[in-house]
């Protein structure tokens, strides 16, 4: 609903040159569309995250902590966004963390185990907690990173550094 918090859950996105094997461009919508290429090795799949990230996704709802769920694969980031102001009625500002991967990449990279969700605003100390409890429980680290705000406004805009990176009307 309008002003929930929209977070990336799964997959970080990359802080060092090197690169995520379970992203990538290659076979990807982008490369197939933008480049008019079918080439590369698609993404890595690491089935014991994809079920603790799935897993955890399912606690979640049943908990009544996310509002809606998307899941990051074809076309990346900034499609699914986009996808998720259609089908909602509603706009997205997304601010991206600062990245040593390459922009096309950051926006388009696809890979499984990567999920956007929205998360009521009162509910984040709940939500958070929950992901530190599941970190304990599961010895491992389940990524999630507030990347933005469902807004009122039919129009969707992905920010980084201060930068426009998108910036578009979005309708049903």
């Amino acid at each position: 609903s309008i002003s929930d918090q929209i977070w990336l859950l799964g997959v970080p996105f990359e802080k060092s040159n090197q690169l995520d094997e379970r992203i990538s461009l290659s076979g990807s919508s982008y490369l197939e569309v933008i480049h008019d290429l079918i080439t590369g090795r698609p993404p890595v799949t690491d089935l014991t995250f994809e079920s603790l990230i799935q897993e955890f996704l399912r606690k979640s709802i049943r908990s009544g902590l996310i509002s809606s769920a998307h899941d990051v694969s074809e076309g990346g980031v900034a499609i699914c966004a986009a996808e998720c102001c259609i089908s909602s009625g509603y706009g997205a500002h997304l601010t991206l963390p600062n990245d040593l991967a390459r922009l096309d990449r950051i926006l388009f990279g696809e890979g499984g185990s990567r999920i956007l969700v929205s998360i009521p605003k009162i509910k984040e100390f709940d939500w958070t907690q929950s992901l530190k409890k599941e970190t304990v429980h599961n010895n491992h680290q389940i990524f999630a990173l507030k990347v933005g705000e469902v807004h009122a406004s039919n129009n969707l805009l992905i920010t980084q550094n201060e930068s426009t990176l998108v910036d578009l009307p979005v309708s049903n």
